[in-house]
């Protein structure tokens, strides 16, 4: 009998060390970390989500474009000699890049929602006008007999044909070419549109000019095939996002769109103006824009779950510091629940966030929580000084933590900055508290 009131004496005295309960709370916060990457999962899978229904969209109105041409492919023949030495004739390409090529387009963007998920699609109307100029026939070591000017194919790109709207005006030399859904060739283009250009003269420069109406989604990309390659567009969405090889060497962006102009010469690219076969990939050089939707819900909680564990010990050592200074003991049990409540809080977020917006989602959340950890404060402690202080430290973390996601470049730097300021804020506090008993040292003593 007295051994096991000698026990039951003995755990809350193990739990009253202090020593021991700074070790506990620590566990107890890396504890609380399990519960937090299963929202970040939960994160990951909506995100997941999300994708699969933005990409069920696309499918349907037309992906990423990329418009690359026009290139004209003209087939000539070589003789060679087989494994048996015997000389036999064969066909190759030779591709020819245009040598100005000015494309100016209106892109229309317009958001569709598939469920409680947005995607970004747009309607462009592009023209392109240029020329190409052919070298001399000594330039291209190929006998001038053996190329078939008479069979050359005009080639031009367009990644998803099935956002093609109307048909494609296509004019060379004031006359008007049928665009057909194939490529006839293997070339610089893979997939879009093509026709025979039987009147080729290649003496004098030779001048086009198509118009081409599609729909995409998300992106939307053009190839510098010409020696010089111009590109203005314009479009009334106003957060545009750069991409590629090349940024704007002019663009403008205001409430109402945006105007943006590229020039690119053939000596910024890493191919020349003609060659044979597939020895060069034009791709590489693409350019053009990304229309997002700014303000993620997916990434901005991705970066507040990043902080977590700074709320969670900051908060436990609130906690701590206040049950010394209050002579007051706080169980185990209740840490527990007032580290649950801060996971909830990013729950809450995510879940808010995909229904309204950002900032209004966070403002509920944030208040929520504060509101349930400061009233269970009240009935840990029958003063308010434990909830008063619960609540400001609370409300000081989420505040910061809402100005840290509204910055981009600068959210690191102000992260750190608020957290050695924490750090000393608490160095500070806790300079008089005496570690081992666990007791505020008297003033005028060391």
């Amino acid at each position: 009998m007295q051994n096991s009131t000698n026990a039951a004496v003995q755990v809350p005295k193990l739990l009253d060390s202090m020593i021991v309960k700074i070790f506990f709370i620590m566990v107890l916060g890396l504890l609380l970390l399990i519960p937090t990457s299963m929202v970040h999962a939960l994160k990951n899978e909506r995100m997941m989500r999300q994708e699969g229904a933005i990409s069920e969209i696309n499918e349907k109105w037309g992906q990423a474009q990329t418009i690359t041409g026009p290139v004209i492919s003209v087939p000539y023949k070589e003789s060679v000699h087989n494994s048996d030495g015997e000389e036999v004739v064969i066909q190759k390409t030779i591709h020819f890049l245009p040598d100005q090529l000015e494309i100016i387009g209106h892109v229309e963007p317009e958001i569709r929602r598939r469920s409680i998920y947005e995607a970004v699609l747009y309607k462009a109307d592009v023209e392109c006008v240029g020329s190409f100029k052919f070298p001399v026939s000594t330039k291209l070591s190929i006998p001038d007999e053996n190329i078939l000017w008479h069979e050359a194919t005009v080639l031009l790109g367009i990644t998803d044909l099935r956002g093609l709207v109307d048909l494609i005006e296509f004019e060379v030399e004031e006359e008007k070419l049928e665009m057909v859904p194939s490529m006839q060739v293997l070339g610089p283009i893979k997939q879009g549109v093509s026709t025979k250009l039987t009147f080729l003269n290649r003496e004098k420069d030779l001048n086009f000019k198509l118009k081409v109406r599609f729909n995409g989604s998300q992106r939307l990309f053009f190839t510098p095939v010409g020696s010089n390659t111009k590109v203005s567009l314009s479009s009334s969405w106003d957060s545009p996002s750069f991409i590629g090889s090349f940024l704007p060497s002019e663009h403008q962006i205001d409430a109402n769109g945006f105007d943006a102009k590229w020039n690119v010469f053939f000596l910024n690219r890493t191919y020349p103006q003609y060659w044979v076969g597939d020895q060069y990939q034009v791709a590489d050089s693409n350019f053009g824009l990304s229309f997002f939707i700014p303000a993620d819900i997916y990434l901005k909680s991705e970066r507040a779950l990043k902080y977590a564990i700074m709320f969670i010990l900051f908060t436990f050592a609130a906690l701590l510091i206040s049950e010394i200074i209050l002579r007051m003991r706080i169980h185990p049990i209740q840490y527990l629940m007032i580290g649950v409540a801060l996971v909830v809080f990013y729950s809450l977020l995510l879940s808010l966030g995909e229904h309204i917006p950002f900032n209004t989602a966070y403002f509920l959340a944030s208040s929520m929580t504060i509101l349930l950890i400061s009233l269970y404060a009240r009935s840990i402690h029958s003063s308010w000084k434990l909830p008063i202080t619960l609540l400001s430290t609370t409300s000081i973390l989420y505040g910061y933590l809402f100005i840290m996601l509204q910055l981009g470049d600068f959210a690191l730097l102000m992260g750190s900055t608020g957290l050695f300021l924490v750090l000393g804020f608490m160095m500070y506090a806790t300079r008089k508290i005496d570690w081992y008993t666990g007791r505020m040292i008297p003033t005028g003593t060391k």
